[in-house]
């Protein structure tokens, strides 16, 4: 295994996007999701990136690149259909001691991005070292059939029981509560939106959510 995988905050940070296609929009999606600070360089864009930059949620260099562009960047991904500039892009970058992503090159870049699959605060990232991202993107695909809607309240409910699991119980029983917790009907009764009987199950292993 060559890459160190790692999740980064980029919240409120300069993420800059070289490139106007198709393969940007994807990138800015999923980054405004991440609420990163959005620049993107290029003199042509797709009509849902213009929707973005009208609805101020991105900022537009509408020109071509510049190596100024990446001052103060947090990452850089690169987007172009120009190979030369691509790399040289890349190598900008890199000597700034700036992240950088060029799509389809893992060997011109310093990080790589993963087929990732959200269900709210839960992320399951694919990656093939940039070997096959198509293989990535199958795998992803796939776990969208297992791990379903339902994963984004049960993070939820399991992030907000953290406190009142640790002040109730101690460290040895704490263990064997998460994995009763973890292994009982509260998945399915969310899938099937049965949030009325959340607490019945967790009053059964002595978890009490309500304030008296």
């Amino acid at each position: 295994m060559r890459y160190y995988p790692i999740c980064l905050d980029v919240k409120d940070k300069k993420c800059v996007i070289v490139g106007g296609g198709e393969v940007a929009a994807r990138k800015i999606v999923f980054l405004l999701n991440c609420e990163a600070n959005i620049t993107v360089i290029s003199p042509q864009i797709k009509e849902e990136i213009n929707a973005f930059v009208q609805e101020k949620k991105i900022e537009l260099i509408d020109r071509k690149y510049q190596e100024k562009d990446l001052n103060n960047a947090f990452l850089v991904i690169v987007a172009t259909d120009d190979q030369e500039l691509n790399k040289q892009i890349s190598h900008e970058a890199r000597n700034k001691g700036i992240l950088v992503n060029m799509v389809d090159s893992a060997e011109d870049s310093t990080v790589i991005l993963p087929a990732v699959l959200s269900r709210g605060s839960l992320s399951i990232a694919v990656s093939t070292e940039g070997k096959s991202p198509a293989l990535a993107k199958k795998i992803r695909d796939d776990l969208r059939e297992i791990f379903g809607k339902e994963y984004i309240g049960f993070v939820e409910l399991l992030g907000n029981l953290r406190q009142i699991v640790k002040t109730t119980f101690d460290q040895p029983k704490r263990h064997i509560i998460w994995n009763k917790l973890l292994t009982s009907e509260l998945l399915e009764l969310l899938k099937k939106g049965r949030t009325d009987l959340v607490d019945v199950v967790l009053n059964r292993y002595g978890i009490n959510r309500r304030k008296d």
